[in-house]
């Protein structure tokens, strides 16, 4: 009996051994071989801005000596831009100096921007002629856009409200209202015309081509 048990003993533990010995061997299989493919994805974003401004037209009605008169309305440029933005502007003038000309007057006067001396910054009497633009931002949009110091209310003239800065004329390079150093989303520039007139402002029907421009780039 003894015998018995001692044989039977011997074959379980061979059994354990073998069973060990394959997992052991399951254990140690070889993997199959892997290799690693990298594909690199890329692709260009190219700069863009887009500008829009209302309305096409403004207009000052009868101008007198008296005081300084502001337009009907302000011009409202609203841009978009996925990088820097400049808001620039130039006129027409008579093709020849900025300002406001008179189309029908007799000898083709002009109202010079922003004064006769053409200075950079003006402030408008009126009895004294002189014609310019001040500019500032609304809340509308997200990003931030400054206005130049020589069309910013907060610099002009010790803060008069007749204060402007002036246009140059189109041959001129032009002059930057607003500018940007990031990116943009609806962002409005708000622009006022003043002119003042003095009285020998020859009578008659005076008018300005303004140009308002966007750029990525100064």
């Amino acid at each position: 009996m003894a015998e018995k048990v001692e044989k039977l003993i011997s074959r379980l533990v061979a059994l354990v051994l073998m069973g060990a010995l394959v997992v052991t061997i399951v254990s140690f299989l070889p993997q199959p071989a892997r290799g690693d493919d990298q594909v690199t994805a890329w692709g260009t974003v190219g700069s863009s801005i887009t500008c829009s401004a209302i309305p096409s037209s403004l207009s000052f009605g009868t101008i007198t000596t008296g005081s300084v008169k502001d337009a009907d309305d302000t011009a409202t440029t609203t841009i978009t831009s996925n990088t820097t933005a400049y808001l620039k502007i130039h006129d027409w003038g008579n093709e020849s100096d900025p300002g406001l000309y008179g189309a029908t007057t007799t000898g083709f006067d002009i109202i010079v921007s922003p004064n006769a001396a053409k200075d950079a910054t003006a402030t408008l009497v009126g009895g004294t002629e002189g014609y310019g633009i001040r500019a500032a931002t609304t809340t509308s949009g997200s990003g931030t856009l400054t206005i130049a110091k020589r069309y910013r209310a907060f610099y002009l003239s010790g803060f008069s409200a007749d204060a402007v800065g002036g246009i140059v004329y189109a041959t001129s390079s032009a002059l930057t209202i607003a500018s940007s150093t990031a990116a943009t989303n609806s962002v409005e520039v708000v622009v006022a015309h003043k002119v003042a007139i003095s009285g020998a402002t020859e009578a008659g029907d005076y008018r300005d081509t303004i140009v308002y421009t966007c750029s990525t780039s100064p």
